[in-house]
């Protein structure tokens, strides 16, 4: 697979080339379907993309470079952005999918506290003793007070 991914190659494999595979593989001792090396191709396919997609970015950025230190004046450069276009695109899509994943485990999180809290109060509304204890003291002595005061004037 790997000599393959050398060349420009389209995302899947041909028939010829699916058959190729699975001999060199049965002459390695490895028994392996046209399945499976459908599966393993795809991951190889895409990994090869983005490393030629990199590795034009990174001429990319040297181009750049060359153009603002020396070429600027002669108007010639070629300059091709569409690697960099794509990295964008996938840190944006990746900015989106963490933004998502946090939001999913805050949400999961309130709701283990929320049932936590419920959880407290439901064994403290059974427990007679925990609720003259909360239910008495010097603030809801001074808070009684103020509500009868109020009440008055």
């Amino acid at each position: 697979i790997h000599q393959i991914s050398l060349k420009k190659h389209p995302p899947t494999l041909s028939y010829d080339e699916l058959t190729t595979v699975r001999k060199n593989l049965q002459r390695a001792g490895l028994e392996v379907d046209t399945e499976y090396i459908r599966e393993t191709w795809y991951p190889v396919y895409r990994r090869h993309f983005l490393q030629q997609a990199l590795l034009r970015a990174y001429d990319g950025r040297k181009a750049y470079y060359l153009y603002v230190t020396q070429n600027r004046d002669r108007g010639d450069c070629t300059l091709n952005v569409n690697d960099i276009i794509l990295f964008w695109r996938i840190q944006q899509v990746m900015k989106v999918t963490t933004n998502a994943l946090r939001q999913q485990v805050i949400n999961r999180e309130a709701r283990r506290l929320d049932k936590e809290i419920k959880a407290v109060l439901d064994e403290y509304s059974e427990d007679e003793d925990k609720k003259i204890q909360l239910l008495t003291g010097k603030r809801v002595s001074l808070a009684e007070e103020l509500q009868y005061f109020k009440v008055e004037f």
